[in-house]
């Protein structure tokens, strides 16, 4: 069917879809209530093996009697459930219009609406989560007037997305998706950027909230995975890792270091929220031996700006 909603899993908040399948709920439902009502599944990894059973470096992603796709053990499997927190957050500036699961399971996403004025003319607009889980497809968030409820609309969506977010099936991505989230709700909510600069200056004695943001913006790595242990070696990884802890203890350092020199430049400012936000937008923007290719618009150092905002969003009353 044109739909391609897959076992019925879909539901509706408010407005009912065009094709009537699934359910229709009239009261909010967040993304944790619709995934643990409309039981999303998610495929599993299943190493392939030589016939000797020598174990490969290639996976099949496989949900139920369906393969995917194969990919090497440099893919990685995205999981819905840890990023549930984040969507619920979303949803409560951005409601959820609908979600479903498509094509035999492949695709999940959730639909958030967008409610804006101009010029008295009010606008409905969607940011659209794509929750991919084959290979070869990015896992997107898009901003589109168009509303997701069947692949269709995925198509549709997609086509006149104003903008979107991509993240790779790569952990080094993937560990991005929830500042990817932050970045999506920062844009949307441009128009009330000063407003809420103004509100950071009003963030009082962040001295004592300093080291929380920063572990918050500046996350520590994961220790290594038995896989990276086997594929590197115990002490190799180790290595890896404690190189890892360096370079982000080093960044906090930079961050603390401007943030002081901030209050000394500007004391009617400083110890403020406001103050943390220039000091890690000043390291993101212009700390040194900085990747050729890194942008301070796009990629690391932008999620880095991001995540601080949303960490002095959280704060406000």
């Amino acid at each position: 069917m044109s739909h391609e909603i897959w076992n019925e899993k879909f539901l509706a908040v408010r407005t009912p879809a065009w094709h009537k399948v699934g359910h229709l709920f009239t009261d909010p439902v967040s993304p944790t209530e619709a995934t643990s009502f409309l039981d999303f599944k998610e495929p599993e990894l299943i190493q392939l093996q030589l016939p000797n059973g020598e174990p490969l470096q290639y996976y099949a992603v496989k949900l139920e009697d369906e393969i995917f796709g194969v990919v090497s053990d440099k893919w990685e499997m995205i999981p819905l459930e840890p990023l549930l927190p984040h969507l619920d957050d979303f949803a409560r500036q951005f409601p959820l219009s609908a979600a479903g699961q498509l094509r035999g399971g492949r695709l999940v996403f959730f639909t958030f609406e967008h409610r804006g004025e101009i010029l008295g003319e009010e606008y409905i607009k969607h940011l659209i989560v794509l929750h991919s889980y084959e290979p070869g497809r990015t896992w997107k968030l898009l901003y589109s007037p168009t509303r997701v409820v069947c692949m269709n609309t995925v198509i549709a969506a997609e086509s006149d997305a104003v903008w979107e977010l991509k993240i790779r099936h790569q952990r080094s991505d993937v560990e991005m998706i929830p500042q990817a989230i932050l970045s999506a709700q920062a844009q949307v909510l441009q128009s009330t950027v000063d407003q809420k600069l103004a509100a950071f200056a009003k963030i009082n004695d962040f001295d004592a909230q300093l080291d929380a943001l920063f572990e918050y913006v500046y996350q520590m790595p994961k220790a290594p995975t038995q896989r990276e242990k086997i594929k590197f070696g115990e002490e190799r990884a180790k290595e890896m890792y404690d190189r890892q802890v360096e370079q982000v203890l080093a960044l906090r350092n930079l961050t603390r270091t401007a943030y002081n020199r901030f209050n000394d430049e500007y004391p009617t400012l400083a110890n403020t929220g406001y103050a943390a936000l220039q000091a890690v937008t000043e390291i993101a923007d212009w700390r040194p031996n900085q990747k050729s290719k890194e942008s301070p618009l796009l990629g690391t150092r932008a999620l880095e700006k991001t995540k601080a905002w949303g960490y002095l969003s959280s704060q406000l009353a």
